[in-house]
């Protein structure tokens, strides 16, 4: 799937450049508050390795979150879905979502409940996505609380264009 990104091409255009897309260190700069992370390195090289904890994915885009085991994947859309449920012992390709299917209800309710725990333990709820009117064009403002800074703390920074 693509994506358009006008931002990243406006940038470009004026000269910016990006050295790195994604962070090419193990270990990147501290936190200020500890976050969950690993290195998947090892299951991209020996896939049968055990999973020893879930995929956790949130608020990527507007309010959805998301969490992966080997075998099965919940993705939910708030408010009001849709959802999705797959099986992925059965259904890799994820071809047929068993969301809301009463044979799945508990396994279901289990990653719901492991997702809860994540964000009740790591996210801050100031920049809950849940609550971003985001509309399928992309976020055009800043998040959560960063919407309104501008008012408290003046302009936005600046991208330092050129070399």
């Amino acid at each position: 799937m693509a994506a358009a990104r006008p931002n990243l091409d406006r940038m470009a255009a004026m000269g910016l450049r990006f050295e790195n897309f994604f962070c090419t260190s193990p270990v990147c700069s501290p936190a200020r508050q500890p976050l969950p992370g690993r290195s998947f390195v090892p299951w991209l090289t020996q896939p049968d390795l055990p999973q020893p904890a879930p995929v956790v994915v949130f608020d990527e885009y507007g309010p959805v979150r998301m969490i992966r085991r080997r075998d099965g994947k919940l993705v939910l859309r708030y408010p009001d879905g849709p959802d999705e449920f797959y099986d992925l012992a059965r259904d890799p390709d994820e071809e047929h979502n068993l969301y809301g299917q009463p044979q799945c209800e508990e396994r279901i309710a289990a990653l719901r409940r492991e997702l809860e725990a994540w964000f009740d333990r790591y996210a801050d709820p100031g920049f809950d996505a849940r609550q971003e009117a985001v509309t399928g064009t992309g976020q055009h403002d800043r998040p959560g609380s960063y919407a309104v800074s501008e008012d408290r703390c003046g302009p936005r920074p600046r991208y330092v264009l050129g070399e």
